[in-house]
């Protein structure tokens, strides 16, 4: 269930009150959030937020980002947090020296050669951030985001940063996340936060914490074990590695605190997908420093990383792991429909009017909620093509190679398909494209150039017509168009059509699958044109250039499923047909798709009528304004 928003803070001071459990999640916590009270104030330099168990205040000018040094208060004990700052975030960086500054003294950066991809350090230099903040039954959300507006040498400004915390009444503690849409593909791209934050102590060790606990470490760790500097490289240090077995269980980083001479709670941070972390460090320089860097993977420009946490107060160890359990595996919070969900995936990057517009043409079907998959076709030809979106699903050439040409809509290049050249994505490699059930739904898009009327031109879905094993899918150009009051067919054209099988193989009493729509419009050749369709429970819809492609009886078409279960492979541009007995091996009849693919997109579920038209505004149409101007 969803929380629905009550309204969206404007810039002015405002106050609100939340009563009540929270609610909005994709939940897998073991107790749901006592009934208590969230207000919110804000000003033109903070954000304070007040709950029944702790207060912070997020500041939004001077030093930012995260949550403000000495401001998460614990009212159970009275305790606070004890360093600069809690979630902050630092920098976009990559391996290897480079003369950009950064600092290369071991004592505080350790032997491990680094360089700036982002050029400013975000917490000191951004200086203002702009905050959203949004309230619902149960909780209050506030989001932040900057764009960077330098980069190191060789990279292109504009990455977008942008983090969110959620409050909710009866706890301790706060769900952070953040999401950075990179402006450059990059080679083992990171970036570096505090995490839970630094812990300040003045020499006096023993009187401000008690002990750290690092999760990757046999036993917490006494605060005498910091009374000398150390990089960050030679004592507690973690790095992930491809040779040294599996990640942690849990990434948990806290410090007990210690009250009135006594130990107190627990301050934990906790990174809840352990994979993310690519390098941890504890080490003293004047404080003991808690930095992490995470992602350290391959990005493509246009793309987005990133991961969740709960940071908060614990009374010991064994809560932080119950905690960590309940939430294990989150991704990203996501603020949707009036509500909050909890991710596993992080969201792709929407599409932004102020950025690069083919970045922002890229970044536009992963802006409409459940993308799975998306493929932009720039790899060069005999490569595998990798999708963007929740998966990233590698499809492989078949009578290749397939040539790459200068000519598309989400860059520069698209894929010429020449009639029997294909794509597969075996069953077993894409369970998250293996869409069926009762209350399955699907929407598919693919941005074409066709180049002939050759009939039933597939473009791509889970569709094998050797047994029962058709699933949804989408064509082009077919013979006959289905009516759906009489379950009879009539001649068709170039026409778009979307499929959807209850039965897996023909419709009872006829000899094919009669359960598709065709839209009316006639094709054009050798002229980009976005087609899709989306199947809502009820209709199988099909769409041109963003607009419902209304056909007599034969679009919308009325359907009432499931989306039978067929374990057919995602195929692109031919599908498996009884005559095709080597299949996926050997020649195929000279079927399939012929012309230009320049994007392919699925999403589990319908796409809305004004989401067709804005998907269509923010690609095709985008790209057709920018070559007219």
């Amino acid at each position: 269930m969803r929380a629905r928003s009550c309204a969206v803070l404007t810039p002015l001071a405002a106050l609100l009150t939340l009563a009540g459990p929270a609610v909005g999640q994709t939940r897998s916590e073991a107790e749901p959030p006592a009934a208590g009270f969230v207000t919110v104030a804000r000003t033109a330099d903070a954000v304070t937020v007040e709950t029944d168990a702790l207060s912070a205040v997020i500041p939004l000018t001077g030093y930012v980002s995260g949550i403000k040094a000495g401001s998460l208060t614990d009212k159970r004990t009275g305790a606070t947090d004890l360093g600069f700052g809690l979630h902050i975030m630092d920098f976009l960086m990559a391996p290897g020296w480079r003369e950009d500054g950064y600092e290369r003294d071991p004592k505080l950066h350790g032997d491990l050669p680094k360089h700036y991809v982002a050029g400013l350090q975000l917490c000191t230099q951004a200086q203002r951030l702009e905050a959203e903040v949004t309230r619902g039954d149960g909780f209050a959300a506030i989001r932040l985001r900057h764009r960077f507006p330098e980069a190191g040498a060789g990279y292109e400004p504009g990455s977008i940063w942008e983090q969110t915390l959620l409050f909710r009444p009866g706890l301790r503690y706060v769900l952070t996340a953040e999401r950075i849409v990179s402006a450059n593909a990059v080679d083992d791209l990171f970036y570096r936060i505090d995490m839970p934050g630094h812990v300040r102590h003045g020499g006096a060790l023993g009187q401000t914490f008690e002990r750290i606990y690092l999760s990757y470490e046999d036993e917490p760790i006494p605060a005498a074990a910091f009374d000398e500097p150390f990089g960050p490289d030679e004592r507690f240090f973690y790095q992930r590695t491809e040779d040294e077995g599996p990640v942690p269980e849990r990434m948990i980083r806290a410090y007990q605190t210690r009250l009135n001479g006594q130990p107190g709670p627990w301050l934990a941070g906790m990174t809840l997908d352990p994979a993310a972390v690519a390098e941890a460090w504890c080490h003293q320089r004047g404080y003991v420093c808690f930095i992490q860097e995470l992602h350290r993977r391959d990005v493509r420009a246009g793309e987005a990383i990133g991961a969740a946490y709960v940071v908060g107060w614990f009374d010991d160890l064994p809560a932080m792991q119950r905690t960590y359990d309940a939430h294990r595996g989150v991704r990203a919070i996501v603020l949707n429909d009036g509500g909050y969900e909890l991710a596993k995936t992080v969201p792709p990057a929407a599409a932004d009017p102020n950025a690069d517009p083919v970045a922002a043409r890229r970044a536009a079907p992963g802006a409409i909620p459940g993308l799975l998959a998306f493929w932009d076709f720039q790899e060069p030809a005999g490569a595998e093509r990798v999708s963007l979106g929740q998966y990233q699903y590698a499809l492989q050439e078949q009578n290749g190679p397939i040539a790459r040409v200068e000519d598309g809509v989400f860059g520069p290049y698209s894929t010429d398909f020449k009639p029997g050249q294909w794509m597969i994505l075996p069953h077993e490699d894409a369970p998250g494209l293996d869409l069926h059930g009762e209350e399955q739904r699907v929407s598919m898009a693919a941005w074409i150039k066709r180049e002939s009327s050759n009939r039933w031109q597939f473009i791509g879905g889970m569709w094998d017509e050797r047994g029962r094993a058709r699933q949804y899918g989408m064509f082009i150009c077919g013979a006959w168009q289905s009516d759906w009051t009489t379950y009879t067919r009539t001649k068709a054209g170039d026409q778009a059509m979307g499929y959807v099988s209850p039965l897996g193989g023909a419709t009872p009493g006829r000899p094919f699958a009669y359960d598709y729509a065709t839209g009316g419009t006639q094709l054009p050749k050798d002229r980009w044109t976005m087609i899709s369709y989306a199947y809502d429970g009820q209709q199988i819809r099909v769409y041109v250039n963003g607009e419902l492609d209304r056909n007599e009886n034969y679009n919308p078409f009325r359907f009432d499923g499931p989306v039978y279960d067929g374990g057919a492979d995602f195929t692109v541009a031919n599908r498996a047909i009884p005559s095709w007995k080597n299949y996926p091996d050997g020649p195929t009849d000279g079927s399939g798709f012929d012309g230009r693919l320049g994007g392919l997109a699925v999403w589990n579920r319908a796409l809305t009528p004004e989401e067709m038209r804005t998907l269509y505004q923010r690609t095709s149409g985008a790209a057709e304004a920018e070559t007219s101007r």
